[in-house]
């Protein structure tokens, strides 16, 4: 599948379900569980969500991502290993996961926050194609009010994600903030293999230890396609740009007020940290208390 449309895919079927569960009100303990889930991921999630979505097809020797900072390792990874290898396996979400943990464990410092962001941006305007206005599959370039035409930025997309990590890193100070941010990610790459399930390339589940055989999921073979065919270049991605857009305009009030909740808390983080700049210092020593956090956490989930 092509970069672009596991983006779309991940951001769009995110949030699309948790909207259609708010919609016709299921009471399910899972759906209410998973609108809860959704509804408190950060904005700043979604411009990380489109990079860790295209993480699992990293591996590909013309990826992206040997354009951006992460190329050079990415460059020996790719040269040692084939594609879909341990990347699209459920150890490696497991794995990933992991490394989430382990990030809430040791991640909550401004300077680290900041360089993050600083990377994150780097690599989004590599990851990203140039955003093109189409109806009916016919460009539009200028958008007409009144006697005004307005030019499209081919770079709306960039700058759009980009002013979300800029102005709401902050937040992620914010111990409660910064686990679901990590959740969604987590969610993200988990989605990236859904969507690979509709290729003839299969997604393999699990490989068997110590043996030869794979447990393998794929979808019918009259749904299953390639990368490079045009159906999903001239209707499912064009689907999942409406489909997104009608998310925002029918969820409007959820989007408006998820804007000004996270805008208030960057406020209050920010004068927080001018009052108290000790606090980032301090922030390094409170390690061993979320260690006793997760362990905890951990505990739960086992019991």
């Amino acid at each position: 599948m092509e970069r672009s449309t596991h983006i779309l895919f991940t951001i769009t079927w995110i949030y699309w379900l948790s909207l259609v569960l708010k919609t016709y009100q299921i009471e399910h303990e899972l759906a209410i569980w998973y609108i809860l889930i959704i509804s408190s991921f950060p904005l700043i999630s979604i411009p990380f969500q489109a990079i860790v979505t295209s993480l699992p097809d990293a591996d590909l020797h013309n990826s992206r991502f040997n354009k951006t900072i992460l190329g050079p390792a990415l460059s020996i990874l790719s040269f040692f290993v084939n594609h879909r290898w341990v990347t699209h396996r459920l150890s490696w979400i497991l794995l990933f996961s992991v490394l989430m943990l382990i990030l809430y464990i040791i991640w909550t410092n401004i300077i680290t926050l900041t360089i993050i962001s600083f990377l994150a941006i780097t690599i989004i305007w590599v990851l990203i194609d140039d955003f093109k206005l189409k109806i009916l599959w016919i460009g539009i370039k200028k958008i007409w009010f009144w006697k005004k035409a307005l030019t499209i930025d081919t770079k709306l997309i960039d700058k759009l994600l980009s002013t979300l990590i800029i102005v709401f890193f902050p937040i992620l100070l914010i111990p409660e903030v910064y686990w679901y941010f990590l959740g969604s990610l987590v969610l993200g790459y988990i989605f990236h293999m859904f969507w690979d399930a509709f290729s003839k390339e299969w997604w393999t589940i699990l490989k068997i230890p110590f043996s030869e055989k794979e447990l393998k999921f794929q979808l019918p073979k009259w749904i299953a396609f390639r990368v490079w065919w045009w159906f999903e270049r001239k209707i499912i991605k064009p689907l999942l740009w409406i489909t997104l857009i009608f998310i925002f305009i029918i969820d409007y009030k959820f989007w408006g007020d998820k804007i000004m909740h996270d805008l208030s808390l960057v406020f209050y983080q920010v004068s927080i940290i001018y009052n108290n700049p000790e606090l980032l210092i301090s922030d390094i020593d409170s390690i061993k208390d979320r260690i006793n956090s997760v362990a905890e956490f951990i505990r739960k989930i086992l019991t």
